[in-house]
């Protein structure tokens, strides 16, 4: 199990005994000298060794922006690995995305004698989102289309999907002609299907969940929804997925849901055509 709360990261085995415990420092991402933040996006083990996958959100450092660079946030993927010895060691990081910082309203006020300027920065919510696939393939897209690519640790395309106009949400009558999907989140199940995650625009955050399922070859299968708004999911081996939802009172619970076909088949690995 990875553990990450922001700052530091931990690495705990089945019975829950703390393998290795690391403060993030910059040296996690080449030529950043600011220490970044940290979040574990999904982790995998295999024999003999235990991979994490961590998005990795540092800025630029106040002697740059002295010497004249613009502020910016950068969105980093990392690849680590547990060795036999229990240390977490550096792997790979590709940058997802570079974001400026843009300068807010300046505000002064006087206290006695003293004059105190300040100015807000204020980054943007990143705009990409991304997963990782069966043997550590990433996909991203970004939040406003509907174009999800394969990209590979080192930077390469591998493939494009995309769908031009996603469908209507499954059960929600009268609502379509306002309902601009936002793509809210991308998983990757362990047969290679992907789980686009989307919301209304005018109505982010309220009451509903919806899905949009690729197959691992690609395919558009369709559209799910749940009648609750997800916080958290992680997508399981055929069709099993573990969401912690809000409930009544405010109180998170986790739910247990499985996707099947009018028929009762499950999600499975497909043979593509190319």
């Amino acid at each position: 199990m990875w553990v990450s709360d922001g700052l530091q990261r931990l690495a705990l085995d089945s019975l829950g005994n703390e393998l290795d415990r690391v403060v993030m420092r910059s040296a996690m991402v080449p030529g950043r000298p600011i220490d970044p933040r940290v979040r574990v996006v999904a982790a995998e083990a295999g024999p003999g060794h235990s991979t994490v996958y961590l998005e990795l959100t540092s800025y630029t450092s106040h002697a740059d922006v002295d010497r004249g660079a613009p502020m910016e946030q950068y969105a980093w993927a990392a690849r680590l690995r547990l060795s036999d010895e229990y240390e977490t060691v550096t792997g790979d990081t590709l940058v997802i995305e570079t974001m400026p910082i843009s300068e807010g309203e300046t505000r002064e006020s006087a206290r006695g004698n003293v004059s105190i300027q300040m100015t807000m920065q204020h980054p943007r919510d990143p705009g990409v989102i991304w997963g990782i696939g069966p043997g550590g393939v990433l996909w991203s897209a970004h939040k406003s289309a509907y174009r999800l690519h394969e990209i590979t640790f080192a930077g390469d395309t591998i493939r494009t999907v995309e769908l031009g106009s996603p469908p209507p949400v499954p059960g929600v009558a009268g609502k379509q002609v306002e309902y601009k999907p936002v793509l809210a989140a991308l998983d990757v199940s362990p047969e290679g299907w992907l789980w686009v995650r989307r919301e209304p625009e005018e109505h982010a955050g309220e009451d509903l969940s919806t899905w949009d399922l690729f197959d691992n070859c690609g395919r558009y299968r369709g559209a799910v929804a749940v009648p609750e708004q997800v916080r958290a999911v992680h997508i399981g081996a055929a069709g099993e997925v573990h969401a912690v939802v809000l409930g009544t009172f405010d109180i998170s619970y986790v739910r247990r849901l499985r996707l099947e076909s009018p028929a009762g088949a499950s999600v499975t690995r497909g043979i593509c055509p190319f």
